[in-house]
């Protein structure tokens, strides 16, 4: 069943805010005008792309250096990194994809096929492909390195083809669309762009505009309304789509970010800007939210980031802030016992060929871990033995079965739990 809706205007917010004292502070950059984005590499390299060029900082904000060398003024609206180190931005309006070899030094213009279109959001896959959400024409994806380009919107309806964000996570691709009718809807595709499915999911009067998925394959997708300006929402599915709760929170919702501990933070706002209302943030998966601005200046908040070390990084009117300290205790040298038994959603979920089911027990014994099809005739034992206390995953590869609908059950002292997912091919 889809969910339809037209208007909501509730918000949860805990009463615990941070005020007690400042958990920002200014950055070295503070003489700019407004920040558009903010970027960070895989090595905690920070972009700020503003109205006066683009910056970037290796040293958490301390100082900045200006790398327009070759970009001229063009706005930087999205960025990626590859693996390779190569860096990929997107510029709007209609100018096309810069590429940088050096760190941002210097960027060299890389061909005239998207050139008239604004480039809203780039993503990269494991496969080192590139894919490029294009307002108005949907998706392009380049297989050698953005020397080349090719729509990939096979199965897109004609009308939802302002893609808005796109969402990569172990291969699988998630699009958050409009039509030119303000309705908004979530695609995901198995097979790299070629061909894409559009998950339970419709919202009327409404444009999706940021979508994240956590590694337990949570689906958040945020939308906005440009009138009347209190109908954006955000929403999380838990089961490939299937199904949509409510997170939280209403208004327009134009940035979601998760840190290092996967809480996610956002900013509302009356437009896609996202103008003064935050940053929030959630600790429980959207049970709850904490409003913290205690050191910001009042205004609009612009971009939101975080870093591998889970420091927050916002932009505002002329410049950025930082949170004071981590927003997260990293110890990857903990292992933390967990306090209950739990099974959670496989994920990618609908999966093909394989997927991830991860547990945890919190006292050893005897485990067990089964898949049964849909009349319950027990498929296959993924697990049967005896088991310490912690977390664990295995990876369940269903080649050999027909698409349809499986269950998985985990049996463990006296729990019991069993989910359902989804194999298409």
């Amino acid at each position: 069943m889809k969910i339809i809706i037209t208007s909501i205007i509730f918000l949860i917010i805990s009463s615990t805010s941070f005020s007690q004292q400042n958990i920002w502070e200014p950055t070295g950059g503070n003489t700019w005008g407004d920040i558009y984005k903010l970027f960070v590499s895989p090595s905690d390299v920070l972009f700020a792309s503003t109205t006066v060029g683009l910056y970037k900082s290796t040293n958490n904000g301390a100082e900045w250096i200006n790398i327009n060398n070759g970009l001229e003024q063009n706005r930087v609206m999205t960025m990626v990194f590859k693996e390779s180190g190569d860096i990929f931005v997107g510029t709007n309006p209609g100018i096309g994809i810069f590429k940088s070899t050096d760190e941002g030094e210097s960027w060299v213009y890389l061909n005239d096929s998207l050139v008239s279109f604004s480039i809203g959001k780039l993503a990269i896959n494991s496969k080192g492909h590139l894919f490029a959400a294009i307002g108005g024409h949907g998706l392009y994806r380049s297989t050698d390195n953005g020397e080349n380009w090719e729509e990939v919107n096979n199965d897109l309806s004609k009308f939802l083809l302002y893609v808005s964000n796109i969402g990569i996570t172990k291969d699988y691709l998630f699009a958050a669309t409009s039509s030119e009718y303000d309705s908004a809807a979530v695609f995901f595709s198995t097979d790299d762009g070629v061909n894409w499915s559009q998950m339970n999911l419709y919202l009327t009067d409404q444009v999706a505009s940021a979508i994240i998925i956590n590694s337990d394959g949570e689906v958040y997708a945020g939308t906005f309304d440009v009138w009347p300006f209190s109908r954006g929402t955000l929403l999380k599915s838990a089961d490939g789509g299937m199904n949509w709760s409510w997170a939280g929170l209403s208004g327009n919702i134009g940035i979601l970010v998760l840190d290092p501990d996967e809480n996610i933070y956002t900013c509302l706002g009356p437009d896609g800007w996202t103008c003064g209302g935050g940053p929030y943030r959630t600790t429980d998966r959207g049970v709850s939210w904490e409003l913290f601005t205690s050191g910001l200046p009042n205004g609009c908040y612009y971009a939101l980031t975080c870093n591998s070390q889970g420091f927050l990084f916002i932009g505002v009117e002329h410049g950025v802030y930082r949170t004071i300290e981590s927003t997260t205790d990293i110890n990857e040298n903990e292992e933390v016992i967990p306090s209950e038994f739990a099974l959670y959603q496989n994920y990618p979920n609908p999966f093909n060929p394989s997927t991830t089911i991860q547990y945890q027990i919190p006292q050893s014994g005897n485990v067990t871990l089964k898949v049964y099809d849909l009349l319950g005739e027990e498929i296959r034992t993924l697990v049967n033995e005896e088991k310490v206390a912690g977390n664990y995953e295995i990876n369940f590869e269903a080649s050999a079965l027909k698409s349809g609908v499986y269950f998985y059950t985990l049996q463990a002292y006296n729990f019991r739990d069993t989910k359902k997912m989804i194999l298409i091919k």
